[in-house]
């Protein structure tokens, strides 16, 4: 019986170890700056993301853009490991999920890419100061490159 013990005992603790190695949760738990409620306005147009950890492995955005207090656009995103990739999924309102792969990740930068997705085919985001979060999408619309900064 004590040795049984014993051994799940162990099992469970090199399991508790291995878990804690994972390069992706380190990655995901270097993302914390990301979390909070980010607003700019400008004009009557008021730019909203919100971040917050649903899991220890899991980040949950929710995005908006209000023109005169009407909502004009609103996503759903969500930053988390598939298939042992880190991956940022988009899910505008009334469309399907875009997923973009975490391709770059620097101590207040992360990058994420899908060259076959419409537009934008990169989203990027960085922080210069604690109060600040800046957002850039990039990709190619009609053969022509564009890109769109938000802080």
């Amino acid at each position: 019986m004590n040795k049984l013990f014993l051994f799940t005992l162990s099992a469970l603790f090199l399991f508790s170890l291995g878990a804690c190695n994972d390069p992706n949760q380190e990655s995901i738990n270097k993302m914390k700056w990301l979390e909070g409620e980010w607003i700019k306005e400008e004009d009557g147009e008021s730019a909203i993301e919100i971040w917050k950890f649903d899991s220890p492995l899991k980040l949950q955005g929710n995005g908006s853009i209000l023109v005169n207090g009407d909502t004009v656009f609103s996503e759903r995103m969500f930053i988390e490991t598939l298939n042992s990739e880190i991956i940022y999924t988009a899910i505008p309102s009334g469309k399907k999920a875009t997923e973009f792969k975490l391709v770059l990740q620097e101590d207040k930068r992360l990058e994420f890419e899908n060259l076959e997705h419409d537009f934008p085919q990169r989203i990027i985001y960085w922080q210069e100061n604690q109060n600040t979060l800046n957002a850039r999408i990039t990709g190619l619309v009609n053969n022509s490159f564009k890109s769109f900064e938000f802080s």
